[in-house]
């Protein structure tokens, strides 16, 4: 197993310590500055919101982008296990 170590992020002015790889630093610090830039946009775009408003949206953006990602490989797979049936069931027709 990969040995662990720790490292610092900050995600809208707060700093969290967390584990890590080392083949998956580079992997969170492109998150980090991803969040901290969807972080950026909402505050610019809705001045004068909570910081926790703008966690939120944040938040909401990405659990609707992994929902949408879910659902598509979801009909994905579903139209591939179709399509294998299709060629079975043509075989005997």
């Amino acid at each position: 197993m990969s040995d662990l170590k720790k490292i610092s992020i900050q995600i809208a002015g707060k700093t969290y310590p967390i584990k890590v790889t080392n083949e998956e630093e580079a992997f969170v610090r492109d998150i980090e500055k991803e969040i901290n830039h969807k972080i950026n946009q909402f505050q610019m775009n809705y001045a004068n919101q909570d910081s926790s408003d703008y966690l939120s949206m944040t938040l909401l953006t990405y659990a609707f982008d992994l929902f949408k990602a879910k659902r598509n490989k979801e009909d994905a797979l579903a139209i591939t296990k179709l399509s294998d049936l299709e060629k079975s069931l043509d075989q005997y027709i």
